[in-house]
């Protein structure tokens, strides 16, 4: 889930108890899903933070929750 200094996070990991929410970070594009932020989701899904929650809420970042897959 790296990205440089100046960069959003495209997925924040938002913990509450045992609970993780994966919230997709691309409000400009509507939370499409490119393959950076594919991959970033995987590797937020894999990580020990999530692993050891009970349950993982999906959610989107500003007015939607995924416009669906990015083609640019």
């Amino acid at each position: 889930m790296s990205t440089t200094d100046t960069e959003e996070p495209l997925v924040l990991v938002e913990p509450h108890g045992d609970v993780v929410v994966l919230r997709l970070n691309r409000p400009a594009k509507m939370n499409a899903l490119s393959l950076a932020l594919e991959q970033h989701l995987l590797d937020a899904v894999r990580s020990d933070v999530v692993s050891a929650a009970r349950a993982i809420v999906f959610a989107g970042s500003a007015r939607a929750f995924s416009a669906g897959t990015d083609t640019h």
